[in-house]
């Protein structure tokens, strides 16, 4: 079976199925504490209901309650909670801990106050402990959507140069 597809893609080289089938029920598991979903993922004559949460104890089916989310919303949450926040969480700590932490001469020969940094170091950087371009790049879209952080622009034309700047209330 394929990982991160939804709806008809999850039922694996059983199209002919779908295409028969009046009403398909999807169950899948929702990442929550052994909660499970029975989502109606086709209805031929009648409207979409809402998805079952439920749970297995002792082997029986016990009823939590019922959610708007469908199939695809379930897949989707598991396929980025469980890959991409934790290395972009951990992405978003060690830019704050650079900043923080590290003064990098820059080309005059200055150290610069903490805090600042030019952004092709810090991505230079994060490169070389591992964190890749666009988990980079999300992570610091985060930050500075937070208000964390924010781009600063120094010079014109050819001596244009971004910096990744601390912002004064982040880290008190």
């Amino acid at each position: 079976k394929q990982s991160g597809v939804y709806s008809r893609r999850r039922i694996a080289d059983s199209a002919d199925i779908w295409d028969s089938s009046r009403s398909v029920l999807i169950v899948g598991d929702t990442g929550e504490n052994g909660q499970r979903y029975m989502a109606h993922e086709k209805a031929n004559y009648g409207r979409h209901n809402d998805t079952v949460l439920f749970s297995l104890d002792d082997e029986v089916a016990t009823f939590k309650g019922t959610s708007e989310l469908t199939d695809r919303d379930y897949v989707l949450k598991a396929q980025y909670s469980g890959k991409a926040q934790p290395q972009r969480a951990d992405a978003k700590d060690l830019i704050l801990h650079l900043l923080e932490n590290f003064q990098v001469e820059d080309d005059e020969g200055n150290f610069p106050d903490p805090g600042r940094m030019e952004t092709a170091t810090l991505d230079a950087l994060l490169k070389q402990y591992g964190v890749s371009k666009n988990t980079a790049a999300r992570a610091k879209s985060e930050l500075t959507k937070e208000g964390t952080i924010k781009a600063v622009a120094t010079g014109f034309g050819k001596d244009k140069k971004w910096f990744t700047v601390l912002c004064p209330d982040a880290n008190g």
